[in-house]
């Protein structure tokens, strides 16, 4: 008999998976699972932001598939308002995306280390979070994924990129403008 291949899928923890509230990404992402489900060939781990109703549709309908969700605590989320808004007054209305919910990336980043430590999947996949990839800033886990992690990409990844991280990873790209830009940038 065949052993099932172990595989986890890091959400950008932006939107809930199931999406019922919709998204690109996120829409992808369930249509995998939709796919994937009554495959005994793969055994799925989804790691998504908590929603009730997505936790509630992930039991009802998605038996098959091993849902993580990490809630968002309230503190966190007053944190990085009034660091964004320190951030925005001192830089004079200039904004970046890698500073929009700061401390929420890093209570992410710990939890999928933490779980990537705890837990051996056969391949992880990073959906268009470039800050996921800080977890190989973990040399245990950096090598124990080598070879076996995969961003998926859909737009352009900020020059803030852990780059060992992505040079750890197999990109996926979702057009040939983005495998050109990754080329032209990184040298990959």
């Amino acid at each position: 008999k065949k052993e099932c291949a172990n595989i986890c899928i890091l959400s950008p923890f932006e939107l809930p998976i199931p999406a019922v509230r919709g998204g690109a990404v996120e829409g992808l992402i369930e249509t995998i699972i939709k796919n994937y489900q009554d495959n005994s060939n793969i055994k799925l781990t989804i790691v998504s932001i908590f929603n009730k109703n997505a936790q509630k549709i992930a039991k009802e309908e998605y038996k098959n598939i091993n849902f993580i969700f990490i809630k968002k605590p309230k503190i966190i989320t007053l944190i990085d308002k009034v660091y964004e808004l320190f951030y925005f007054l001192l830089r004079l209305g200039k904004k970046h995306e890698y500073q929009k919910k700061y401390l929420w990336k890093f209570f992410t980043l710990y939890k999928c280390r933490r779980l990537l430590m705890k837990t051996k999947y056969d391949k992880i996949i990073i959906e268009n979070s470039g800050y996921l990839l800080n977890v190989f800033r973990n040399k245990k886990i950096r090598e124990e994924y080598k070879r076996r992690s995969f961003f998926h990409l859909h737009n352009i990844v900020s020059d803030k990129v852990y780059l060992n991280g992505l040079m750890n990873s197999k990109i996926i790209v979702i057009s040939e403008y983005l495998k050109n830009d990754i080329i032209k940038r990184y040298r990959y």
